[in-house]
């Protein structure tokens, strides 16, 4: 990790980024995927909680779109540069 007292310039720049995707199945892979956490809890579950979850998730979703919402999965990224002193 940087330590900003240690060096010059220090400047942070952060990034949003919003995907918009088709289907709730492509939603469940992105998230299962993409999140660690999300990953290693559903790992930890028994499979027929792991079923249970996942209806419960498909049906929420499918609700969603029916009333004209979006599946958007965001991520970030925080990048700094900064230069030594001398």
């Amino acid at each position: 990790m940087l330590l900003p007292a240690a060096l010059q310039d220090w400047l942070p720049a952060g990034r949003l980024v919003r995907f918009s995707i088709d289907t709730v199945d492509e939603f469940w892979t992105l998230q299962f995927t993409l999140s660690s956490l999300a990953r290693k809890r559903l790992q930890a579950i028994p499979s027929e909680a792991f079923t249970a979850l996942r209806l419960a998730f498909d049906d929420q979703c499918n609700q969603h779109l029916a009333r004209g919402g979006r599946l958007v999965y965001r991520s970030g990224a925080l990048v700094a540069t900064a230069r030594r002193p001398g």
